[in-house]
C-alpha cells in the first residue's frame, strides 16, 4: 500500500533529511513541503495526504507551524491524515497526546524512526 505525505517545517535542512529517510521506503510518496502554517494548510487541503510530518517548534515563530494547525484542518477535513510530529525537544509531547497525533519523532531523525512508525 502506498502513502502520500507532506512535510511542514521551516528548516530546509530538516525537510531534506525527512525526504532522504522517507525515500528509503518505496510505499511513501512525497507530495510537497511548506515553510509556514498558511501554505501548509492550503497544501493539505489541496492534496489530502495520508501523512503529515509537522514541526511544532519552528525556528521562525512567525511561520505559524504549531499544533494550532491541526485545529484548522479539523474545520475543513472529514477525515484527518496521520500526523507525525517532528521536533527537537520532548517538551511538547504531552500536548501532542491530547491532539491524538500518530507519532512524535525527535530530530535528528533516523531510518529506524520511520521503521517504528
Amino acid at each position: 500500500m502506498n502513502y502520500t505525505y507532506i512535510i511542514l517545517d521551516d528548516d530546509p535542512e530538516s525537510i531534506a533529511n525527512t525526504k532522504k529517510i522517507a525515500n528509503e521506503f518505496s510505499e511513501l510518496n512525497f507530495i510537497a513541503s511548506a515553510h509556514n502554517g498558511t501554505d501548509g494548510l492550503n497544501l493539505v487541503l489541496k492534496h489530502t495526504p495520508d501523512l503529515i510530518f509537522l514541526e511544532i517548534d519552528p525556528i521562525d515563530k512567525a511561520s505559524e507551524l504549531s499544533l494550532n494547525l491541526l485545529n484548522g484542518l479539523l474545520m475543513y477535513l472529514k477525515e484527518m491524515p496521520k500526523i507525525v510530529i517532528t521536533t527537537k525537544s520532548k517538551d511538547l509531547a504531552f500536548d501532542c497526546i491530547q491532539y491524538k497525533v500518530t507519532d512524535y519523532i525527535l530530530k535528528p531523525m533516523a531510518t529506524i524512526d520511520f521503521v517504528k512508525l
